[in-house]
C-alpha cells in the first residue's frame, strides 16, 4: 500500500508519499506562480504532476485535504477545482480516494483540532520524519515546508484509519466465527 497525501494549493501543493510501514517514500511541493501562468495552466500543471506521482510511485490510496473555507471566493473556487481534478485523477487511476478535513486529522493525530501548522510540523519531526525546518514562507535561503508537513499529517491520519478499520473488521470476524 502506498498513500499519496495532498495539501492542495494553487501556489504550493504539498505532497507526501508513505507506505504501510510508515516509510517516507517522497515529499515535496508543486509550485506555480500567477505571474507566469494563467489559472487554467496552473491547474493543468498541478494535475499533470499529481497524475505522474500516482503512476510513478504505484500509489494505491489518495488522501486529499477537503476543508476549504476562505473569505476570498476566488481562492475557494480554485481549491474546489483542484479537489475535483485530484479526485478525478485518483478514480481514473483506480485508486481509493479519501478526503479529510485538516481539523479532523489534527484532532486524531495530535489530540488537538485547532493545532497550528507549526504544531503539526513539530509533531511529525519528533515522531516520524524530519522534512526540514518548519517554514510557512519561501525565501531565497529557506524552503517553505508547511504544506509538506500538512500533507504528511493527512497521510498519517489515513494510514492509522486504515489500520484501525482492519483491526475492527478482524475483531468483527472473530466474534462472528464463535
Amino acid at each position: 500500500m502506498r498513500i499519496l497525501a495532498l495539501d492542495l494549493s494553487l501556489s504550493s501543493t504539498g505532497y507526501c508519499i508513505i507506505d504501510e510501514n510508515y516509510n517516507l517514500i517522497a515529499y515535496e511541493t508543486i509550485q506555480t506562480k500567477a505571474k507566469n501562468f494563467t489559472e487554467e495552466e496552473r491547474l493543468y500543471i498541478i494535475g499533470k504532476e499529481i497524475n505522474r506521482l500516482m503512476k510513478e510511485y504505484d500509489i494505491t490510496h489518495v488522501c486529499i485535504e477537503n476543508s476549504y473555507k476562505s473569505v476570498n471566493i476566488k481562492t475557494t473556487q480554485q481549491l474546489a477545482k483542484l479537489l475535483g481534478i485530484s479526485t478525478y485523477l485518483g478514480i481514473d487511476n483506480g485508486l481509493e480516494v479519501h478526503t479529510v478535513s485538516p481539523t479532523v486529522a489534527r484532532k486524531h493525530i495530535l489530540n488537538k483540532g485547532n493545532a497550528t501548522k507549526e504544531d503539526v510540523a513539530n509533531y511529525i519531526r519528533e515522531n516520524h520524519w524530519d522534512m526540514g525546518e518548519y517554514s510557512d514562507k519561501e525565501t531565497k535561503t529557506i524552503k517553505k515546508t508547511s504544506d509538506i508537513y500538512d500533507s504528511a499529517l493527512l497521510g498519517l491520519f489515513l494510514l492509522k484509519k486504515i489500520e484501525l478499520d482492519k483491526i475492527g473488521r478482524a475483531s468483527c470476524r472473530e466474534r462472528v466465527s464463535y
